[in-house]
């Protein structure tokens, strides 16, 4: 019995030794075969598929896009772009605007207008083009007309130093971008005496070119707009601010304005000494600031229904002389601004 045992555990083991024997030997082929199969399946796979679906879409841009089992990132490449990407055309006319105001802005103002004019020849109509060969043609120089009375001037710590009066014309030689405001870096000289400051941007009517080079004639019609934007922005707020007594809603328009314009001064004032209180008088107009705030509503909403009451009645029954001031100054105004725009041109 036991004999027979041995002999039994005997041919196991050799059968095992075989086994592996043949497994080893053969292996390598299957793994082959195998892998080949995957790797002919990917490669067709791959020729299917855009090139760009091997690029990486995460916004993690250190993340990268591994390509399929047993294809090499280089087979990748060849296979799904089997013949490399023609670059881009920079004399297509479409391309010009792009790589002019790249020009521009690296302020190579020659190659700028070289290239405007390449494309110009190319394309004559080109209405961009053409505004881009002006702006490069003035190589970043720009002049101001000063456009509001009593204008504050400031130095480089922004401190105020002073005021221009409108319609007073400035040489700007930089645009600087600050906390909650635009300045312009400008120049005015007096006799021969020539200072700088910084200026709102927002005071200013800003043009393109040089100031030594633009004609009179272009200083005087600049001078004009801002003498004729004064003039109508003055007019209207006359309109808006008077009543015109045939509105049969003025009186109740007078009375909403007023009462709304008290109680705002009121609650000014209330604020201002609450700031200064302290102990029972600061609690005391704590509570007048509230009883105020509860009328608050009431107030506003009275003035905006007599408001619209009112406008609307005037928009039916427009009042011919003052409207007929206003529309004169604005065409004035708009012929001006054409008239610079030619003189630009010339």
């Amino acid at each position: 019995m036991i004999k027979k045992y041995v002999i039994f555990i005997l041919k196991c083991s050799v059968a095992t030794v075989l086994l592996a024997t043949l497994i080893h030997f053969t292996m390598p082929y299957l793994v082959e075969f195998h892998t080949k199969e995957l790797k002919d399946a990917a490669i067709a796979k791959i020729k299917e598929t855009p090139l760009n679906n091997f690029m990486p879409q995460s916004k993690n841009k250190t993340e990268k896009i591994l390509p399929p089992p047993g294809i090499k990132t280089s087979e990748v490449a060849k296979i799904a772009s089997p013949s490399p990407l023609s670059e881009p055309n920079i004399n297509n006319t479409t391309n010009y605007s792009g790589i002019v105001r790249t020009m521009i802005l690296q302020k190579k103002w020659d190659d700028a207008i070289a290239k405007c004019q390449e494309g110009l020849a190319a394309n004559p109509n080109d209405k961009e083009l053409s505004e881009l060969l002006k702006k490069a043609s003035h190589k970043g120089l720009k002049w101001a007309v000063v456009k509001t009375e009593k204008t504050p001037v400031y130095d480089k710590t922004g401190k105020q130093i002073g005021y221009l009066s409108m319609p007073a014309i400035l040489n700007v030689h930089e645009i600087k971008k600050v906390p909650n405001n635009t300045l312009a870096y400008c120049s005015k000289t007096n006799k021969e005496q020539t200072v700088t400051f910084f200026v709102k941007t927002s005071d200013l009517n800003i043009h393109d070119g040089n100031i030594a080079l633009i004609s009179q004639r272009l200083k005087e019609l600049a001078v004009q707009q801002v003498t004729l934007e004064a003039k109508l922005k003055s007019l209207k707020k006359e309109a808006s601010s008077k009543f015109n007594p045939a509105n049969p809603y003025a009186r109740a328009m007078e009375q909403a304005a007023a009462e709304r314009k008290a109680y705002w001064t009121k609650v000014e004032t209330l604020k201002k000494s609450f700031d200064s209180a302290s102990g029972d008088k600061r609690m005391k107009i704590h509570d007048e600031l509230r009883t105020l705030r509860a009328q608050n509503i009431r107030i506003e909403e009275q003035f905006e229904k007599t408001k619209h009451q009112y406008e609307e009645w005037e928009k039916e029954h427009p009042t011919l002389e003052q409207n007929d001031e206003i529309e004169k100054t604005e065409k004035k105004l708009q012929e001006v601004i054409d008239a610079i725009s030619m003189e630009k041109l010339s």
